[in-house]
């Protein structure tokens, strides 16, 4: 909580500090368009005992996402900030197989995790599941705009959604965004997005999960108001 309040009040800060002179834009509109998810699992963590799971693949979970956008904006200014709250489906799909677990570290007496073996035997067998992990999200974005194309970065707080009865994992996360965009015209925007997660949402000090996420987004404006400058 503390990363995304500072967020905020950076925000603030750095609207009020761009307001000081010139002619503001406040823009409003709408965001939509698919997910592609997955985790990245560092089964490692430095001084800490460890699962590792080389048995256990993850790939891409297709899903989607919407919401709206708040922008502030000076006139005739390369630079923007974007505030989003977007509904995020998320998660991903993993293939697992039985079989030897020769990297797990038992350094304090602990087993390894076992997978069922249906046959009784030490045959190996997989299976596949997929994990939906839907979240309320709050990206915030610093962009820069040259020309139609353009680039930002900032962070994102997302809270879980989707609270499942038998969810071991954490309900927040935090992330950082990296975003290319090019404006169609002054209503219509294309974004491409990476998202990285920063926060282990594991919910266990044995294995740290990642959040990955890939976005193409569709914006759309609805509301434009000029705010002029004071005379001085």
């Amino acid at each position: 909580m503390k990363f995304f309040t500072k967020a905020i009040i950076f925000f603030f800060i750095a609207v009020l500090f761009l307001n000081q002179s010139g002619n503001a834009q406040y823009s409003f509109g709408l965001k939509f368009g698919p997910n592609m998810s997955t985790i990245v699992n560092h089964s490692e963590v430095p001084g800490i005992i460890y699962y590792s799971y080389p048995n256990t693949s993850y790939s891409l979970k297709l899903g989607m996402h919407f919401g709206g956008y708040a922008r502030y904006q000076k006139e005739n200014s390369k630079f923007r900030i974007q505030a989003e709250y977007l509904y995020n489906m998320k998660g991903y799909v993993s293939s697992s197989k039985s079989g030897n677990y020769s990297n797990y570290n038992n350094s304090i007496g602990l087993e390894p995790p076992k997978l069922p073996d249906p046959s009784g035997s030490n045959s190996t067998f997989s299976s596949t599941s997929t994990e939906h992990l839907h979240y309320f999200s709050i990206p915030l974005y610093f962009y820069y705009m040259p020309n139609k194309f353009g680039f930002g970065l900032g962070p994102e707080f997302s809270l879980l959604g989707n609270y499942l009865s038998d969810y071991q994992g954490e309900f927040i996360d935090f992330a950082l965004n990296g975003a290319v965009i090019y404006k169609v015209n002054q209503k219509v925007e294309l974004n491409l997005i990476g998202n990285y997660g920063l926060h282990n949402t594991s919910g266990g000090m044995y294995v740290d999960n990642r959040n990955i996420n890939f976005q193409f987004s569709i914006a759309y404006q609805m509301i434009n108001l000029k705010k002029k400058a004071l005379p001085d």
